[in-house]
């Protein structure tokens, strides 16, 4: 349990300088390799990786 608070806290420091979009990137990368890793395994985390970075993009262009 200790790790996942020290990973947290790494985490949101190392958002704290990051734009909008950068953020929407980044947390859609996450979201996309936890779902490509759970459905594919190895192969399907690099995959949901790239598809969640591109659909965070996608989002944070809208919602300029």
């Amino acid at each position: 349990m200790k790790k996942m608070f020290i990973i947290l806290a790494i985490s949101v420091l190392a958002f704290a300088g990051c734009s909008r979009t950068e953020k929407h990137i980044a947390g859609g990368a996450a979201a996309g390799a936890l779902a490509g890793h759970i459905i594919g395994g190895d192969t399907g985390t690099i995959v949901g990786a790239g598809v969640g970075a591109a659909a965070g993009a996608i989002i944070a262009d809208k919602n300029k």
